[in-house]
């Protein structure tokens, strides 16, 4: 036998009555909405966050300047992109340990750059310095090396920060221009000698002549 609609009991619960729909509780529904601006609002945040660390990374390429930081209270250091390929090594890999960096400074820039940090740890003073860099593959490079310490809110050091920039090409340029400055400074000097040699020998015979025609009776200088 085949029940009709009308035939099937309903509860007194039944949710097709308007009566026994209950609302939705409102303090609910405000923590639902405020939780999803705040969800909303930290996507935002992430992506412009991680457009602004591409750009970041992007100028720093461009530039040739690479960044780090290292946190004093966990010894955590971090290396961007663009100090990897500085170092010559690959982005991406582990930051090389402190003995296989140290074997890329000149050996008497260890000593100066150890007492900048320990300085920069005690002071917070920076550092500004140009020394030779030594890639695994033995190319030699001109680095450009800024540091300075980190404060927190207290003022106490909590970490270093610094920025290394390949100025090999600037450098050289530097160098050559100075070259041919010293050059030219030379051959000015060289200038400058033969012609005072050459008025010394003229000035002479100029003497040698007057002296000559002073002696000479008036009968001979006609």
């Amino acid at each position: 036998m085949v029940n009709h609609a009308d035939d099937v009991p309903r509860s007194s619960s039944d949710k097709s009555n308007p009566a026994n729909v209950k609302e939705p509780d409102a303090d609910l529904v405000a923590a639902h909405a405020e939780t999803q601006v705040a969800s909303d609002a930290l996507a935002i945040a992430n992506q412009a966050l991680a457009a602004a660390n591409l750009d970041l990374a992007e100028a720093q390429r461009l530039a040739h300047v690479g960044s780090w930081s290292v946190d004093v209270t966990t010894g955590r250091l971090t290396w961007s992109d663009e100090l990897f390929r500085i170092f010559g090594l690959e982005p991406g890999g582990p930051v090389p340990s402190a003995a296989d960096r140290d074997r890329q400074y000149p050996p008497e820039m260890l000593a100066v750059r150890d007492r900048l940090v320990r300085e920069s740890l005690e002071t917070g003073k920076g550092w500004d310095l140009e020394y030779d860099l030594r890639r695994p593959d033995g190319s030699i490079r001109r680095v450009h090396a800024r540091g300075e310490g980190i404060r927190n809110a207290t003022g106490a050091i909590v970490g270093l920060r610094g920025t290394l920039a390949d100025v090999t090409e600037a450098h050289a340029a530097r160098e050559a221009r100075a070259r041919r400055l010293a050059r030219r400074a030379d051959y000015l000097s060289r200038v400058e000698h033969v012609l005072r040699t050459d008025l010394s020998i003229v000035t002479g015979w100029a003497g040698m002549l007057a002296e000559g025609y002073d002696a000479m009776g008036s009968e001979e200088r006609r």
